[in-house]
């Protein structure tokens, strides 16, 4: 099976140990064609993985645009993403990690009121274009769930503690993705 992994955040201190983490234990499993998107001058997070190097910021909606294109591009079976670096536009199958809706339901009143927009508008879309919404929690899928009810019955509690684990379950889900796509 053929994955398209956004990997762009990969040295970011917040999204950066998810990525790898998934990204090294997908690749240990030696049954996934893995294509790893990766900011420009950055290494694939790890070794027998494909490389595609971008240009743009994953936040800004050069990003999107560019990671949209790759989708097209590529021909994989499923996309992952992180739900800050939804592409745009969005091709099918799409899973989306949400491993954060603290901002949502604890808004800091110190953050400018553009980037709760933001916020809100980029978890808006994965709960309307995703088909699967990966959660580290119980408690963070009935937030998002609460603010986004679009995103129930696409959400599944895939915890980030055991990454051989982690990556099973997440595969587990590709495939179900893979199935329903080829239904359609």
């Amino acid at each position: 099976m053929r994955i398209l992994l956004d990997c762009r955040m990969a040295s970011w201190t917040d999204a950066g140990p998810y990525t790898v983490g998934l990204t090294r234990a997908l690749a240990a499993r030696g049954d996934l064609d893995l294509i790893c998107v990766v900011a420009k001058d950055e290494p694939a997070p790890a070794t027998g993985v494909s490389r595609i190097e971008t240009m743009f910021n994953p936040l800004t909606p050069q990003g999107m645009l560019e990671f949209g294109a790759l989708q097209e591009k590529t021909r994989q079976d499923v996309t992952h993403c992180l739900h800050a670096t939804t592409p745009f536009p969005v091709r099918r199958p799409l899973a989306v990690t949400v491993s954060d809706v603290t901002a949502l339901a604890t808004p800091d009143p110190l953050q400018p009121a553009l980037q709760r927009i933001a916020y809100r508008w980029r978890i808006g879309r994965v709960a309307r274009f995703a088909q699967a919404i990966i959660c580290p929690s119980e408690d963070t899928t009935a937030e998002l769930e609460r603010h986004f009810p679009a995103s129930r019955k696409k959400t599944t509690v895939i915890p980030e503690d055991e990454w051989e684990r982690t990556a099973e379950a997440t595969v587990a889900l590709y495939r179900e993705l893979r199935l329903e796509d080829t239904r359609r």
